[in-house]
């Protein structure tokens, strides 16, 4: 999927503000009803990448954008 330029441009602006975040604090961090459907309990940024990565480009907010972009890079979210 191809994200447009101008939300690239914004996420470069906000890249390694939260480096070392963890996945929990990340997963706590999305909008609330992102995960209408699923125990969040159970999932983890590491485990599974393309389902959250997919969430938020299909439900997500500006902010939601900005934390996996955060969390995984342009790169991987390119890639999933």
């Amino acid at each position: 999927m191809k994200l447009p330029f101008h939300i690239i441009q914004v996420l470069k602006l906000q890249h390694n503000n939260n480096k070392g975040m963890s996945s929990k604090e990340c997963l706590h961090r999305f909008t609330d009803n992102l995960f209408w459907d699923v125990d969040t309990s159970q999932l983890s940024m590491d485990e599974h990448p393309s389902y959250i990565i997919h969430r938020v480009l299909e439900h997500g907010q500006m902010d939601d954008w900005r934390l996996i972009y955060r969390y995984y890079g342009l790169d991987k979210i390119v890639a999933e």
